[in-house]
Formats: structure tokens, C-alpha cells, sequence
């Protein structure tokens, strides 16, 4: 009886089980199963039912689970992405602004949308897309288009901050540079999406294996990228710190004679400090996101190659991706708070202001400052960022209220504003101009 149950049984495997190279030696809804070479059930997606494969298990509550967590970032990143587009547009922002805010945005959607065919698939238990070559193919697509879109805002970004300073620091006409910078990228970014689109399709119709190679390729473009974004804002903060603190230096000299062009330049260091604490934090966030992301995608590709159990691959994939649209959001936000930084140019005082406004607004601000004096700090907020409201103390510090009253440096206000014009050709406007560029 033994003999005659084992018989039958290697009889019914023959027939149902066979070897496989890829996905599309097997039938209906089975695939290939890269490390045992044969053909089974999808275990990645929780499906039971062999050989049909037509139905779910606890496996698949899984799926569903870091599909959805998924999702919802890919949403939260679609939302940021969308607002930081809006502000573009609604002040009028082009170049570079303009581009990176839709290379985000589109990111994130086409995010979205892998998210979507992933949770399809698993909802119809293999349906939809009709065929499981179809699914791989479409979510191929989907997450090429999404890794494309999401290095071109990265590259975009870090390499327009590190060209910037270059043409600022050689005194050359920014624009020039800034489209040497678009060149490099173009054909990086368009060198990169032929050879991933070579290897996505030999991975689908070929060998699987060759699959991994784009892969490879997306975490050295990953390395790279996060080395341009942080040499790049860590330039360009500098640059925003340098611009701050002589415009604190011109504020002193010129108070005297045109105390509203000093309380402007006061009110301009703080925004050149706020950009620089923006830059800082989102270069550091970049950092750490991007590290996150090639391990994860490092441990993925290597679970995926040895069959680990769903549940390690579900994790990982939630890490990856997750990290990579928290890059995205970044990316956003710190086009969001540097327009917001930008918009607060509508309070500064006319030139013809009166010296009595400049000192009510400088007034004002030491008052404020006066209220903040620092308390005793905790560790959390010794190597947490400083507040914004640091910048101005800072720049109060530089010339204090009982210095209002003494005379300025240069005793006539036609010195004052030309000693100003020249320090701000060398480095003030260097940042000004950035924001428009």
C-alpha cells in the first residue's frame, strides 16, 4: 500500500511539478521559482492551491498588510509633491524649481501605481493582470519609471547646488552653468534608462537573474546621487551662512544713515539663515534615506535569490520603499519651506521708510529675542537643529540697540549704500540669485 501511495504520489508530481528557467515555462497562475528551478505556486504573494494556485492564505495577509503601509507613503509623497508643484506655479518659478517638483511628483505617482498593480494582484488572487508575465512586466514598468523619476529629482537638486557655487565662486553668469549641469544630467539620467531598459526586458523574457543587474545599477545611481546632494547642500549652505553674515555686517554700517535698507538686510540674514538650516536638515534626511534604501535593496535582492520567508521579503520591501518616498517628500519639503522663506520678502520696509519704522521692526525683534533667551537645555535639544529664531539673535548680537545711537563707520549714507553694493556683488545676491535661477 505504501509503495503503491508513493508511486502515485511521484506520479501526480511529475505530472503537475516541472522545471523551469523563468516565469514563462510555467502554466496558469504558477511561476518559477528561481532557486529550486521549478515551477509552484507564487509563495511571495501568500497563494495556495496547487497546481491552480487560485486561492489566498495567511501568507497574503502579509502582502496586503506592507502593500498597504506602502501605499499610504506613496500617497503622503504624491500629497507633498503635489503642494510644492502648486507654490511653483502660483509664484511663477521656473528652471529648476519647476522640474525637480515634477520629477517628484511623478515619482510618487508612478509609485503610487506599482503599489496599486501590487495590491491587485494579490486582491484577485492572480487575475489581474491576466497572466503572471503580465504582472511582472507591468510592475517592472511601473518601478523602473518610479526609481527613473525619483534619481532625476536627486540629481537635479545636488548638481544644480554644486554648479551654483561653482559659477558664484568664478564670478561666471550662473545661467551658462546651470545648463552645462541640465546637459550632465540629461545624459546620465537618459544613458541609464536604455541600459535599465535592456536589462528589464532580458530579465522578463530572458533570465530573471539579469533582473539583479538593474538593480545593481539602481544602488550605484543611488550612491552617487547621495554624494552630488550632500557635497552640493553643503556648499550651498556655506554660501546661504557666508550671505547672512555680511548682511549683518552691511546692516551695522548702514543703520545711521538708511535704517531701512539696515532692517531689510536684518530681516535678509534671517532668511539666508533659514535656508541654510533647510538645506541642512534636508541633505541629512537625503543621507539617511538613501543609505536605508540600498541596504534594504541590497537584502532584498539577496532574500529574494535564496526563497527567504515573505514575511523578511514584505519587510524589506516596505523599508525600500518607504525610505525612497520619504527621499521624494524631502526633495519636496525643502522646495515647500524655501518658498515660504522667499514669500516673507513682502514685510521688509520700503527704502524710503522712515528711520522710526526700521526701528520699531528692529525694535520688535529684540523684543521677540528678548522673550526666547534660552533656557537650560536638555541633550535632545544640544544636538537637535537650532530654532529659526537663532538666526535673528545672532544677527542682534552683531549690532546691539545701544549702538543705534553711535555713529555708523562711514560718516555720509552715499559711502554706506556704496560700501553695501560692493560687498553684495561678492557674496549677498550670490544667494539671492539662487532662488531664481
Amino acid at each position: 500500500i505504501l509503495q503503491s501511495v508513493q508511486a502515485t504520489t511521484l506520479s501526480f508530481m511529475a505530472i503537475t511539478v516541472q522545471s523551469c528557467s523563468n516565469h514563462l515555462d510555467c502554466p496558469n497562475n504558477q511561476v518559477c521559482n528561481l532557486y529550486h528551478q521549478y515551477c509552484s505556486c507564487d509563495y511571495v504573494y501568500g497563494f495556495a492551491n496547487f497546481p491552480e494556485c487560485d486561492r489566498l492564505s495567511l501568507l497574503s495577509v502579509c502582502a496586503l498588510a506592507a502593500g498597504g503601509v506602502m501605499l499610504f507613503a506613496a500617497l503622503m509623497a504624491m500629497f507633498i509633491s503635489t503642494i510644492s508643484l502648486w507654490y511653483i506655479l502660483k509664484d511663477q518659478l521656473k528652471g529648476y524649481y519647476l522640474s525637480c517638483s515634477t520629477f517628484c511628483l511623478l515619482g510618487a505617482i508612478f509609485g503610487f501605481l506599482s503599489q496599486l498593480n501590487s495590491i491587485a494582484h494579490v486582491v484577485s488572487v492572480g487575475r489581474w493582470p491576466k497572466t503572471d508575465l503580465v504582472q511582472t512586466a507591468v510592475g517592472y514598468m511601473w518601478i523602473f519609471l518610479h526609481a527613473t523619476f525619483c534619481l532625476a529629482a536627486q540629481f537635479n537638486l545636488g548638481l544644480m547646488w554644486i554648479d551654483f557655487v561653482l559659477a558664484a565662486q568664478r564670478l561666471q553668469f550662473v545661467g551658462t552653468n546651470l545648463r552645462i549641469t541640465a546637459a550632465l544630467m540629461i545624459v546620465y539620467i537618459c544613458f541609464w534608462t536604455i541600459a535599465g531598459l535592456i536589462l528589464l526586458l532580458l530579465g522578463i523574457f530572458v533570465k530573471p537573474i539579469l533582473f539583479e543587474l538593474w538593480t545593481f545599477s539602481t544602488v550605484l545611481s543611488l550612491a552617487i546621487g547621495i554624494a552630488v546632494y550632500v557635497t552640493g547642500g553643503t556648499m550651498m549652505r556655506k554660501v546661504f551662512l557666508r550671505s547672512a553674515d555680511q548682511a549683518v555686517r552691511q546692516a551695522s554700517w548702514s543703520l545711521q544713515g538708511t535704517p531701512a535698507f539696515s532692517a531689510n538686510l536684518v530681516r535678509k540674514a534671517e532668511r539666508m539663515r533659514s535656508r541654510a538650516r533647510i538645506t541642512q536638515r534636508s541633505y541629512r534626511i537625503h543621507a539617511a534615506a538613501s543609505s536605508m534604501q540600498i541596504v534594504s535593496t541590497v537584502a532584498w535582492s539577496v532574500s529574494a535569490s535564496y526563497s527567504l520567508h515573505p514575511v523578511v521579503l514584505w519587510t524589506l520591501g516596505c523599508i525600500l520603499r518607504c525610505s525612497a518616498y520619504c527621499g521624494i517628500s524631502n526633495i519636496a519639503l525643502w522646495i515647500i519651506l524655501c518658498a515660504r522663506v522667499e514669500r516673507s520678502r513682502v514685510g521688509d520696509l520700503p527704502v524710503e521708510a522712515s528711520a522710526s519704522q526700521a526701528q520699531e521692526m528692529v525694535d520688535d525683534a529684540a523684543q521677540h529675542l528678548k522673550q526666547s533667551q534660552p533656557r537650560r537645555e536638555s541633550w535632545f535639544r544640544r544636538v537637535s537643529p537650532t530654532p529659526i529664531r537663532v538666526g535673528m539673535e545672532v544677527a542682534l548680537q552683531e549690532f546691539p540697540s545701544s549702538s543705534f545711537a553711535s555713529s555708523p563707520p562711514l560718516g555720509r549714507a552715499q559711502d554706506v549704500t556704496a560700501a553695501a553694493q560692493a560687498d553684495t556683488a561678492a557674496d549677498v545676491d550670490a544667494a539671492s540669485l539662487f532662488v531664481n535661477a
